[in-house]
């Protein structure tokens, strides 16, 4: 039998704990107990796992029994876990770069450059050798007899477009859900203060608004940016019209000259990337300056707006035509391996590259970028940034993943999808109202106009001048004031280094692979 040694060092205990060990503890995610006695043993099969698809919220499961170990997570993996089997031994824990520590792991370089270029590993893989993730909607089975893996997904983000309805129906069926999901929150909340970042955007703004149509009484708003920034200001007005609290922490180079040479900067890396994705930085600052404040109490529960718009179609961009897989794969590789341009990641991708079928029609291409970018980005690099939260010592939730709003999208016709048209005739007939603000949603589809700039853009000096229009506009106007740290010449020198999109992420990818270069 194999000794099983567990590395917990993340996840929050007592009340806040989202980890579910031996399938014990309160609230979220806890199986019935008559359930477990009736099937004591061997119920961890695909017949048994009906359960499991039920559970909803955040949560991740750890249950060692006498032949096995068992690992799951939620279906944006809110909470990573991570798996080793080497030496006669069972290594489990939430971060990999401390199993990786005690079982002597080394990096693993093809992976180590996809983190750089990505932000994030994809697939179960991480930056060390021979440990491993469980991905989103899955759950692992490790035997204690033999350390065999059997993976198995029980949900998947897949979107099959075959719904059918009329746009007023679909509406309503979009603002019922959102109804049910926020006052199944409400109840877990339990009267503590809801927390949210509101940026001028509609998904922070639509919860907001929904919490206040159903009567939450303890609402407090917060942008950060630099002064004046227009999404802050938007977010002032619509704080305003609901009558919550806004704070305003404002941001410039000196906040970030002073955070990166913080001992906290070092200790959230080490804390937030666990081996496999960075943890946005972006937040933390504003968080820290408001506890620092005394303006977010202790019970506080941070609801972020992510990624209800991923969900409505926000990254569909797809024409009407066959795609192949090399064209999919150029698109990811153009999408999400930006941050640097070297080193090469094709050792890396050809994980995930020869999942793609050889052939796509739209909605096929709809089905598999959705699935990858669910099972990658949005569950490696954006839900991970509840690990800024987490360090300041606050709660959160992730009401726009639950599963009702998932199944919900993925049903929806294309039409409704591409460029977030179902998104924004809600905003506009159910939102906005609400806040007495008309904002104007551009249609992102892609009409004759779009195809053509598409086409433009594809030229090299056209290209060219676009992203110096691009660097210029980020170095000067970035609503986050990073580049505000830095002189005119070294913004120039990264820009040689690491390539046209180099930003925030790129430093923070670069400075924790650090970490562990002797």
């Amino acid at each position: 039998m194999l000794n099983v040694e567990k590395c917990i060092y993340h996840c929050n205990s007592g009340e806040k704990s989202k980890l579910i060990e031996n399938i014990r503890g309160g609230g979220i995610g806890e199986r019935p107990r008559a359930h477990r006695d009736a099937c004591p043993a061997g119920w961890w099969t695909s017949s048994n796992m009906v359960w499991l698809r039920e559970l909803r919220g955040s949560f991740a499961l750890l249950d060692e029994q006498e032949k096995s170990v068992i690992l799951g997570c939620d279906i944006i993996r809110s909470i990573p876990l991570f798996y080793c089997v080497k030496e006669h031994r069972i290594w489990v824990g939430d971060d990999a770069a401390k199993i990786a520590e005690k079982s002597k792991s080394v990096l693993q370089d093809e992976n180590v450059n996809e983190f750089l270029r990505a932000s994030y590993v994809t697939e179960n893989e991480t930056i060390f050798r021979g440990i491993y993730q469980v991905l989103p909607g899955e759950y692992v089975v490790i035997s204690k007899e033999d350390g065999s893996i059997f993976r198995k997904s029980y949900y998947e983000c897949r979107y099959t477009c075959d719904g059918t309805g009329v746009e007023k129906e679909f509406l309503e069926e979009l603002d019922a859900c959102l109804d049910e999901v926020f006052c199944d929150m409400i109840q877990r909340l339990d009267g503590r203060t809801a927390l949210i970042p509101l940026s001028g955007g509609c998904d922070s703004r639509t919860a907001a608004v929904v919490l206040k149509r159903l009567g939450y009484k303890d609402i407090v708003c917060f942008s950060y940016g630099r002064a004046g920034n227009e999404e802050s200001e938007c977010s002032k007005e619509v704080a305003e019209a609901l009558g919550c609290p806004w704070h305003f922490i404002e941001y410039n180079g000196k906040v970030w000259r002073d955070f990166f040479h913080s001992p906290d900067y070092k200790k959230y890396l080490d804390f937030s990337c666990r081996g496999t994705s960075i943890g946005s930085i972006q937040p933390l600052p504003a968080v820290l300056e408001l506890k620092r404040r005394e303006l977010a109490v202790e019970n506080a529960v941070v609801i972020p707006g992510h990624a209800l718009d991923f969900l409505a179609g926000s990254h569909i961009h797809i024409e009407n035509r066959e795609y192949n897989r090399t064209e999919m794969a150029a698109m990811i590789l153009q999408d999400h391996y930006n941050l640097r341009t070297s080193p090469t990641v094709q050792k890396a991708v050809r994980k995930w590259v020869k999942n793609i079928p050889e052939t796509l029609s739209p909605r096929g291409m709809v089905q598999e970028y959705m699935l990858w970018e669910w099972k990658n980005r949005q569950a490696k690099f954006i839900a991970n940034d509840v690990r800024a939260y987490e360090f300041a010592g606050l709660d959160w939730e992730l009401p726009f993943w639950d599963k009702r709003l998932c199944d919900f999208f993925s049903k929806l016709p294309r039409i409704f999808l591409e460029g977030r048209y179902l998104q924004y005739q809600y905003m506009q007939n159910y939102i906005d109202p609400t806040v007495g603000i008309q904002m104007d949603y551009m249609d992102c589809s892609m009409s004759k106009k779009e195809r053509r700039k598409s086409k433009l853009k594809k030229i090299a000096f056209l290209r060219y001048l676009n992203r110096v229009k691009i660097c210029l506009r980020n170095y000067k106007h970035t609503g986050n004031a990073f580049y505000d740290y830095m002189s005119a010449g070294d913004y120039l020198k990264c820009i040689c280094k690491y390539g046209w999109d180099f930003n925030l992420n790129t430093i923070e990818a670069e400075d924790y692979i650090k970490l562990f270069i002797k």
